[in-house]
């Protein structure tokens, strides 16, 4: 289940032949038929560095990501003056598709370095500048439907639901489903331990944290010993494949503090050091009951790999752990 959602969520840019046959497409359908720009790509010489398949799966990839209608006439696209500015035509690219590293990453741009990888490739395939490949960028960026974000946070809400469900012997409650006025989504309590609240944040990036905090969830920090923040790393199929706890300490140290009584911050985004990550949820240990759980739940199944360095895939038998 998770892993189609995933999937439906976010395109990947094709190769560099595509990439550059997909937008002469879009330049040429301006003025001309698929019919004849079929027969001017295929046999005219200036055309000739790209072959007939980069023409086809160009086409076929610009029908999926919606760029093409049935009837193969160019549909409204999304940045306004792409005709003649290349940062609005990459950008319309880029809306289409919504690359996972254009939704989910948390990337500077400071400068070339800044730019994701990806961002680079196209930059050389396109012919274009840093600078004007991350001015498309950041206009794309602002663009980006929020409800993307929520709806992969909500696919990691669920899919550690069921791990703890299955893995824990302990009572696992949904409590962000019933209010968002508790501060943090999970409650596991049980026999032998005070009960853990868990604050969910998911990402399907294993390099790197970033979070954002809620003044809420940041007041309920400071005043819930049993509060904890636990980073969830989705893996290909929509399944946990990785947990860490970020140390509360580091938290409250790293979150703004008001400094005027009329001003009041209401969100931060975070960047979570490796140094602050604690791997697995240490905090549920007195309730595992699935050996297999160990692996993603408990710190020594990280072995000696650095947190957030590398995903573990949880070791599960396919009857007890198949996401659907």
């Amino acid at each position: 289940m998770f892993g189609r959602f995933l999937g439906t969520l976010m395109a990947s840019l094709p190769g560099d032949g595509v990439l550059r046959a997909a937008v002469r497409w879009l330049v040429h359908l301006r003025a001309e038929e698929v019919s004849r720009l079929r027969a001017l790509f295929t046999h005219h010489r200036r055309y000739s560095d790209l072959t007939p398949a980069h023409y086809a799966d160009a086409l076929v990839w610009l029908r999926q990501v919606g760029l093409l209608r049935g009837d193969d006439r160019l549909a409204t696209l999304p940045s306004d003056g792409w005709a003649d500015d290349d940062r609005g035509l990459l950008a319309s690219l880029l809306e289409a598709a919504l690359p996972e590293w254009l939704v989910l990453g948390d990337w500077p741009l400071s400068g070339p370095e800044g730019l994701p990888k990806e961002a680079r490739r196209m930059a050389g395939v396109l012919n274009m500048s840093d600078h004007d490949v991350g001015a498309a960028l950041l206009a794309v960026r602002c663009k980006v439907d929020t409800s993307l974000r929520e709806r992969v946070g909500e696919a990691g809400e669920q899919a550690l639901l069921l791990l703890l469900r299955q893995a824990l012997e302990a009572e696992v409650r949904h409590v962000a489903a019933e209010s968002d006025s508790y501060g943090y989504d999970i409650e596991v309590s049980g026999e032998r331990q005070r009960p853990v609240h868990i604050e969910v944040k998911t990402t399907t990036d294993p390099s790197r944290l970033v979070v954002y905090l809620s003044r809420h969830e940041y007041e309920t920090l400071s005043r819930d010993d049993g509060w904890a923040m636990v980073a969830v790393l989705l893996g290909p199929y929509g399944e946990v494949a990785a947990t860490a706890t970020v140390d509360p300490e580091w938290l409250a140290q790293a979150c703004p503090h008001d400094s005027h009584h009329s001003a009041r911050w209401e969100s931060v985004r975070l960047f979570v050091p490796h140094e602050a990550l604690s791997a697995g949820i240490a905090s549920v240990r007195t309730w595992v009951k699935r050996p297999w759980a160990a692996e993603v739940l408990m710190p020594e199944g990280w072995g000696a790999c650095r947190p957030w360095g590398v995903g573990v895939p949880v070791n599960r038998p396919p009857d007890e752990m198949c996401v659907r």
